[in-house]
């Protein structure tokens, strides 16, 4: 009688279950150590990242921390950021300082164009001197001129030089062509005073303009 053979099923079930377990406990372990490496690797380059700058303007830089998220304020002076503080200048760039310098010559008298002028004026770092005629002065002139024609005293000239020695003063007459300012100017300038600008403009310029005036 022949002996039946025994079923090999059982064994090979159990070999892949054992493959299994075995395929997913190192997945697992996988997963566990990839996660850990990432949290880490993570960590190590929030703690290295520098702050970043969120913004910045003319007073203040805003730091923020890529970590945490938190933002620092820094304020700013010129002095400390070493800018310098920008001067009013003219269209034609030209800045206060310019015009405040002493001169040295005649020849280096200041030539001022209406803007220069209007600069100056309002600045208050300027006295305007109407060169015309007295009846014309009363009329109406620049705001807060003075009046010295050609033929004043040099009392007047020297007085006037010694009052305003801080202020660049500013001749005027007519308009182009007209050099009664360019006299006075000279005239100052011979009295010592060297900070001097001729506005060759004028009161045609300056009335055409609607700029500030003084009228009777």
């Amino acid at each position: 009688m022949a002996k039946k053979k025994k079923s090999s099923a059982p064994a090979e079930n159990n070999n892949t279950a054992l493959r299994g377990a075995f395929i997913a406990a190192i997945a697992i372990l996988a997963a566990v150590v990839l996660g850990v490496t990432s949290s880490y690797l993570r960590s190590r380059t929030l703690e290295q990242s520098p702050p970043v700058i969120s913004s910045i303007n003319p007073s203040q830089i805003t730091i923020k921390h890529p970590e945490t998220g938190e933002e620092q304020i820094i304020p700013i002076s010129p002095a400390s950021a070493g800018v310098v503080e920008s001067k009013p200048v003219t269209e034609k760039g030209k800045s206060l300082d310019f015009f405040l310098r002493n001169i040295t010559s005649k020849e280096s008298i200041h030539r001022l164009e209406l803007e220069e002028a209007k600069l100056l004026f309002d600045s208050g770092k300027a006295v305007f001197i109407d060169t015309r005629s007295r009846g014309e002065y009363d009329a109406a002139h620049i705001k807060g001129a003075i009046h010295i024609q050609t033929n004043a005293g040099q009392e007047v000239i020297e007085k006037t030089a010694r009052d305003y020695r801080n202020k660049i003063l500013i001749p005027y007459c007519h308009g182009i062509g007209c050099r009664l300012s360019d006299r006075v100017a000279y005239r100052l300038f011979d009295a010592g005073h060297r900070k001097i600008g001729i506005f060759f403009g004028g009161w045609q310029k300056w009335d055409e303009h609607g700029y500030p005036e003084d009228k009777n």
